[in-house]
């Protein structure tokens, strides 16, 4: 039985990785890859430049977010400590549908991983949860009609999801890891929070910047550019279908910004020059220190220094 779950998991995840592959390789082939290469050639190189500094700035915030949850549950955490947990879980992230492997930040700590699984799901939670907000507001602002049936809808989820919580606490309340979780997320007061959520709100205003200069690299945008870009972190937040979000990012932002008169081969680039810088490389970074400790642990020959 046991072996028949872990085969059809394995072919879950092929699938997986097939149908990203697939749609990023169809859109590809739609906007025509020559143009696609071309315009990547075009872009400005002080921008994309300007862009890794704001990739790097947006792992120092996630850094500091993350840090504020960590010293609450385990006094006395470094920052040393702090990074290799946020670059073990941008590791574990690269596989896995919506990037949920970043839950397993927690693999580089010893003890109860459900605690550690409670904390990044709390630390994730929070910044989506202001893309959304944001995502809302630029709906508001370019089509109020719309923006008031999403909250509608919203709200009827929110109401149902309050519905079912009793029921959902009952089922899982009993299990270890659950209660470890929710136990360490309920002893952290209200400051820290809200300076998680300012983190947040950084975190997102620094990324949204990011796209927006990808995206005025091949010069002037459309007027209503600066309102599709929290909209396109939010409806790609909805979308974690596939491992890494690839194909979904792009295919998102063609959905957001053709409407708005950008040329669909210029959101699709930007969307994947970011997908490099915020994902590719720091989760290069989250493998490498994975090796590193865990071949030390298991006494392979060639870990890496310095982690």
């Amino acid at each position: 039985m046991a072996k028949n779950l872990h085969r059809q998991a394995w072919l879950l995840r092929i699938l997986r990785i097939t149908l990203a592959c697939l749609l990023l390789a169809g859109l590809a082939w739609y906007l025509d890859p020559a143009h696609l290469v071309s315009q990547l050639g075009a872009m400005d190189g002080g921008v994309l430049w300007i862009s890794l500094v704001f990739g790097a700035l947006g792992i120092a915030v996630q850094l500091a977010k993350w840090h504020c949850l960590l010293v609450y549950v385990r006094p006395g955490t470094s920052w040393s400590e702090g990074l290799r947990s946020l670059l073990a879980g941008f590791g574990l992230g690269m596989v896995s549908p919506g990037r949920v492997g970043e839950l397993g930040r927690g693999v580089v700590f010893e003890g109860d991983q459900g605690t550690w699984i409670g904390l990044s799901a709390a630390d994730r939670a929070c910044s989506a949860a202001i893309s959304l907000l944001l995502g809302w507001c630029a709906l508001v602002v370019l089509q109020p009609t719309l923006a008031l049936g999403v909250a509608g809808i919203a709200g009827g989820l929110a109401g149902g999801g309050l519905a079912l919580a009793p029921r959902l606490g009952a089922r899982f309340g009993s299990l270890d890891g659950w209660r470890q979780g929710w136990a360490a997320l309920r002893g952290i007061d209200r400051w820290t929070w809200l300076k998680v959520a300012l983190w947040s709100l950084i975190f997102n205003l620094l990324f949204f910047v990011q796209f927006y200069l990808l995206l005025s690299s091949w010069g002037q945008l459309p007027p209503g550019a600066v309102w599709g870009v929290p909209m396109f972190f939010a409806l790609k937040l909805l979308l974690p279908f596939t491992p890494m979000d690839i194909g979904v990012r792009e295919a998102a932002a063609l959905m957001v910004f053709t409407p708005l008169g950008l040329e669909p081969a210029l959101a699709f680039n930007a969307a994947f020059v970011q997908f490099a810088i915020n994902v590719v490389m720091p989760g290069i970074g989250g493998w490498a220190m994975l090796y590193s400790r865990f071949s030390r642990e298991l006494g392979w020959r060639k870990p890496f220094s310095g982690w």
